[in-house]
């Protein structure tokens, strides 16, 4: 019996959350789909990149210009004519080039996972075309979190129940803490996350600059890359704490600098539901994160880790200085996360996914 035939398209399979998800999805669904990966961008030698041909997946890449490009929307046409996939699944921006196909593909399921808040999504004309394949062209959202479950019916006027929620998740055993971690004599705050305006990291380097004035034995870690870089380095030169911070870029051994760290911290402006405190999470580290987004869905405040208000560089900073002096509080709470991390399981994930995937595809068979 032939597989039924499974296509994911994404705009790049840099690093990212959702980028993260479709690779975990693409890999573990091999077994029950024959799976193939549309990258809008052409290939760049990138880790997920790598880790997808590695374990068997049909990557196929594309060479979209930036902005809105109406050849690329063709020649996807083209591409997805000569699969002909049961299931089509988007990410991200690449959602609107789909909608051509989907004109003409009643019978294809057509899923589109939202992976943050609805309103920060997509600029105005791409919202209004996704508005009509949610409305007509019977593409099904996907919710990683209660929050943008809501965002969803806020944006685009949908009911609840045409929305699934299906939560982010990750591979809880990769990141399990070390049993033989080599204690060291300074406190490490680490953050992992794209250098994004969003994702705010000015803020996390300001209030970090604050304690190490109050505690001098403390380092940063950053992980990952992204157009804001080189303004937050700048920012630790111009504060005077270069020495104290570093810029590791773009890794794929994160879980390697998530041990060495004893706090885990995120100050985005907006999330839909983070991946990197998941994988913190499962790294045994407590979490300091801005009380947005999905974040308070998976985090309890004084619990698992510590919530501050949006741009409140103090409080932030007293968060920090918070978890270096009390230890015990540290300990609680990497206990209290390595068993909420367990809902979080990629394992779970992808059987919720299967799941829907084939009962669409019955509920389309049935048409």
């Amino acid at each position: 019996m032939k597989k039924p035939k499974l296509v994911h398209i994404i705009q790049s399979l840099r690093t990212g959350g959702a980028e993260n998800i479709l690779v975990s999805l693409a890999i573990n669904c091999k077994e029950q789909f024959d799976v193939t990966v549309i990258s809008q961008y052409p290939e760049a030698n990138l880790p997920y990149e790598k880790r997808l041909i590695e374990n068997g997946i049909k990557v196929v890449f594309q060479n979209k210009k930036r902005g809105l490009d109406l050849n690329n929307a063709l020649e996807l046409y083209q591409l997805l004519n000569q699969i002909q996939p049961d299931i089509l699944h988007t990410h991200l921006h690449a959602a609107v080039y789909a909608i051509p196909w989907y004109i003409k593909h009643k019978k294809c399921v057509k899923i589109h996972t939202v992976h943050t808040i609805a309103h920060m999504e997509f600029p105005t004309a791409h919202k209004i075309a996704q508005a009509i394949a949610y409305r007509y062209l019977h593409v099904m959202p996907i919710a990683i979190s209660s929050a943008v479950k809501k965002s969803i019916i806020t944006q685009y006027h949908i009911t609840p129940e045409r929305i699934p929620l299906i939560t982010n998740s990750v591979q809880v055993k990769k990141y399990t803490p070390l049993t033989n971690k080599v204690p060291s004599s300074s406190f490490t705050v680490i953050n992992v996350a794209s250098f994004y305006t969003w994702k705010n990291q000015i803020l996390l380097l300001e209030a970090f600059y604050n304690a190490v004035l109050e505690k001098p034995n403390m380092k940063l870690i950053f992980v990952g890359d992204g157009n804001e870089r080189q303004n937050v380095t700048n920012r630790a030169i111009e504060l005077g704490i270069g020495d104290k911070v570093n810029f590791v870029g773009i890794t794929d051994k994160v879980e390697m600098y998530l041990h060495k760290a004893d706090v885990f911290a995120l100050s985005s402006t907006f999330e839909g539901l983070s991946l990197a405190i998941l994988e913190a999470y499962a790294a045994g580290l407590p979490v300091i994160a801005t009380n947005v987004g999905g974040v308070p869905d998976i985090l309890a405040d004084g619990i698992n880790g510590l919530l501050v208000p949006l741009n409140d560089v103090t409080a932030f900073k007293n968060a920090i200085l918070k978890l270096y002096s009390d230890p015990d509080l540290r300990k609680k709470m990497s206990c209290e996360n390595q068993i909420k991390v367990k809902d979080y399981d990629i394992e779970q994930t992808t059987k919720k996914y299967i799941a829907l995937y084939l009962k669409n595809g019955e509920a389309h068979e049935a048409v």
